[in-house]
């Protein structure tokens, strides 16, 4: 038996995806801009949810601190730590957008 390719046919396989790839990166970036659309919306209207059809948006704040051995030895002194005050001055808080499909009762 003798192996035949159709060289012709994986070219033009192969371009199919490489324009389906281009496209899927310009949908992307274009629901990119529609979700930023949406969180700016959400801001300027001091909104904590956001239904879109049948998607809810979320805006939360979350506390983040970093509880690793290098920044706790910085704020060491004489080799204690308090930690209260240390929670205090490294907690950072950022606004963070999640999207879930809503559950629909039909």
């Amino acid at each position: 038996m003798e192996f035949q390719l159709d060289v012709q046919r994986y070219s033009d396989e192969l371009q199919e995806i490489k324009d389906l790839r281009t496209q899927m990166k310009e949908r992307s970036n274009t629901l990119k801009e529609i979700r930023q659309d949406i969180y700016n919306h959400m801001d300027e209207h001091n909104l904590e949810t956001f239904a879109v059809g049948e998607h809810l948006f979320k805006k939360q704040i979350r506390k983040k601190c970093p509880w690793n051995k290098k920044t706790l030895q910085l704020f060491a002194e004489n080799g204690t730590v308090n930690l209260t005050e240390y929670e205090e001055r490294n907690t950072e808080e950022t606004v963070v957008y999640s999207s879930k499909k809503r559950k629909l009762k039909t």
